[in-house]
């Protein structure tokens, strides 16, 4: 269409004049299903440009589909708010985007997959995560297998782990059987361990579609100081084995040579004849 080629070609004043006589910006092609604004968010056009397409009409809440039914599995759709945070690190005036499709009515919460929140969390954006909080974003919406908190231990991130548990994260909450402590042991991070137990995580955590809980996989990685310190807040030594791992902390242990580590659990009244999980 040519609303679309004149953003596409970066030709501005063309995508004016098509505006002014009437192109519809929602419009979008049978093969081709990508808004104007959408498109114009991609190609990282202007802050003036998005607002001359919003005061046209754009949808701020319509996803834009990129490509063939091949190409949208990888590239998939994404609301406008959620193709801003999705592209941040690109652009300086992100967020200033995003308080203009707020401003006119765009969904903060609005996901095809994954919210802006977490979209934002992901590229470890502290500055726009903060302020969709501020401005409503869920911090406890879970996409398919993540969470705004997860996704801040998987960054490594302090500041918005706390920051999300002061806005009433679940510290406790799990995703595809995995809770935050579960992540932070796993990622050997011994300071988020300590933050999140203090924060009245459950080091016990373990649910069905868990791979392994905090003590197995602190164990499994042979992270002494990490097992100490759960051991030292309560995490049984005895929890039924990992099914996906097929041993208890001390096994994960024993098969990945960490002699410190098994030790310490024996001394701490691991059962050395536990069976596997079947």
């Amino acid at each position: 269409m040519p609303l679309n080629q004149a953003i596409l070609q970066l030709d501005s004043k063309f995508m004016e004049i098509l505006l002014d006589k009437g192109a519809d910006p929602n419009k979008v092609g049978l093969l081709d299903e990508r808004t104007a604004l959408g498109l114009a968010l991609h190609q990282d056009v202007s802050l003036s440009k998005v607002q001359l397409l919003i005061h046209h009409g754009s949808d701020v809440n319509k996803p834009s589909v990129w490509g063939t039914s091949l190409e949208q599995v990888a590239r998939g759709a994404f609301h406008p708010l959620e193709q801003v945070a999705r592209e941040a690190f690109h652009r300086s005036d992100a967020l200033q985007i995003c308080q203009l499709l707020l401003a006119a009515g765009a969904d903060v919460n609005a996901s095809t997959g994954s919210t802006a929140l977490q979209l934002a969390v992901a590229n470890d954006d502290v500055e726009l995560a903060k302020f969709l909080v501020e401005v409503g974003a869920n911090v406890n919406t879970s996409s398919i297998r993540t969470n705004a908190l997860q996704l801040a231990v998987s960054n490594n991130n302090l500041d918005l782990v706390n920051f999300f548990l002061d806005e009433g994260a679940s510290v406790d909450a799990s995703v595809a059987g995995q809770t935050a402590l579960q992540t932070a042991a796993n990622l050997e991070n011994l300071e988020l361990v300590k933050n999140l137990i203090d924060r009245g995580a459950d080091t016990n955590a373990n649910f069905p579609d868990s791979l392994a809980t905090a003590l197995q996989y602190a164990a499994m990685r042979g992270n002494i100081e990490i097992v100490k310190y759960l051991v030292d807040n309560r995490a049984s030594v005895n929890e039924e084995a990992s099914p996906y791992y097929n041993a208890t902390a001390l096994g994960l242990a024993v098969v990945n040579n960490h002699t410190r580590v098994a030790i310490f659990l024996i001394e701490k009244g691991a059962s050395i004849d536990a069976n596997p999980a079947l």
